[in-house]
């Protein structure tokens, strides 16, 4: 793993209770010490429980009640378990019950402030449109450029709606066309980057790294002094994208999913 020069705890924890907030779930609740959200099976990060401390519950009585309050709604069990929690006990027993491996995200970090990429070198792209809210045109451009969100709409529509201010949707377009989309949210000395996304035809030209420099000159511009954002570790692309960009590895999540 690529990992920051040296482990930042407090970072790591301010950085993972940002994410909480700034990716709103359509419902969520906090269980003896476990997040639980639900959000009509769009986002796994939406739809899964984190173990944030380990309570005073047996964690198997826990692990069974999220069972059936998932599979009451007809949504899988999903688990996203990450470095920061305290009891490595809890993803061997739910491997022992059946619960398989997913995949593996990072959480990666840049300094807005300092260091070898200095924020100088970035500026808002004149290509890039940048908006305070997801208009129906960004979602347009949105849906344009990613057909996995079409099928989930409502689920979507209502978690970009609630991501919080300040925040900021970006859009490129090509000759009138949506190739490559963004949006971000700060609080205080942090801002998140999340959907990423450019279309499959127009990947590779820089406008992903257009939208990503636009995303991080706003952030900079609203107070923030370090940036992060999460993405599967196992896709190429968006890893050299991020790196290229600056960002390190802070801390990985993955998800245990029951059945596979």
């Amino acid at each position: 793993m690529d990992a920051c020069p040296t482990f930042d705890a407090n970072l790591a924890q301010r950085v993972e209770a940002h994410f909480l907030t700034a990716w709103p779930a359509m419902g969520e609740m906090d269980f003896d010490g476990w997040r639980v959200r639900i959000s009509g099976g769009y986002s796994d990060r939406a739809n899964s429980v984190t173990p944030l401390t380990p309570g005073r519950m047996p964690a198997a009585e826990k692990v069974k009640w999220a069972e059936s309050f998932y599979g009451a709604r007809h949504l899988p069990t999903l688990f996203r378990i990450t470095d920061l929690y305290a009891d490595t006990a809890l993803d061997a027993w739910l491997h022992g019950r059946g619960y398989k491996m997913s995949w593996t995200m990072e959480t990666a970090v840049r300094d807005l402030v300092s260091g070898a990429h200095p924020m100088q070198a970035l500026a808002a792209h004149a290509s890039v449109m940048l908006e305070d809210a997801p208009t129906p045109a960004w979602i347009d451009a949105a849906l344009a450029v990613d057909d996995k969100i079409a099928p989930h709409l409502a689920p979507f529509t209502f978690i970009v709606n609630h991501i919080p201010a300040p925040r900021a949707f970006a859009r490129l377009l090509v000759r009138g066309n949506a190739v490559a989309v963004g949006a971000a949210s700060a609080a205080g000395d942090l801002m998140g980057v999340f959907l990423m996304r450019t279309h499959a035809g127009h990947r590779r030209q820089g406008h992903g790294r257009a939208v990503l420099d636009t995303l991080l000159a706003w952030g900079h511009g609203q107070g923030a002094r370090t940036a992060w954002l999460q993405f599967d570790r196992d896709r190429a692309a968006p890893k050299a994208l991020y790196r290229g960009a600056g960002f390190k590895a802070l801390y990985n999540y993955h998800y245990r999913r029951l059945g596979g």
